[in-house]
């Protein structure tokens, strides 16, 4: 067992959930290690853009108590 935890910090709140949003929020996106069952990458180009060379990927993260977060980069 370790005490190391995979954080994910939304851009819209780098300092935390605002106080209107529950509290639990912020420990929904702090995963620790031995939690993790499954991390899978996908490759898509997006075609609801002007722009057809724009690729995005997405990393899925799938947890041992059946949470899954889908996390998108351009």
């Amino acid at each position: 067992m370790t005490n190391y935890k995979l954080v994910f910090k939304p851009s819209i709140f780098p300092d935390g959930p605002p106080k209107g949003l529950p509290p639990f929020l912020d420990e929904f996106f702090s995963i620790p290690l031995c939690y993790i069952h499954r991390v899978d990458k996908t490759s898509t180009v997006d075609k609801k853009k002007q722009q057809s060379n724009i690729k995005i990927n997405y990393i899925e993260l799938i947890t041992k108590d059946y949470r899954s977060m889908k996390f998108d980069f351009e």
